[in-house]
């Protein structure tokens, strides 16, 4: 019972690392699209 217990939480804790990293890669992927952008260009001038 304790193992099934165990296993389930393992499983939680890395789909939430896995939903982090994907999120910080989405992040990263939208700022390198607004420094192509002449708004991120004017705006840090």
């Amino acid at each position: 019972m304790d193992e099934i217990k165990k296993q389930k939480k393992e499983e939680i804790k890395l789909e939430k690392k896995r939903n982090k990293q994907i999120k910080e890669n989405i992040k990263q992927q939208k700022k390198e699209a607004a420094k192509e952008t002449k708004l991120y260009t004017f705006r840090n001038w």
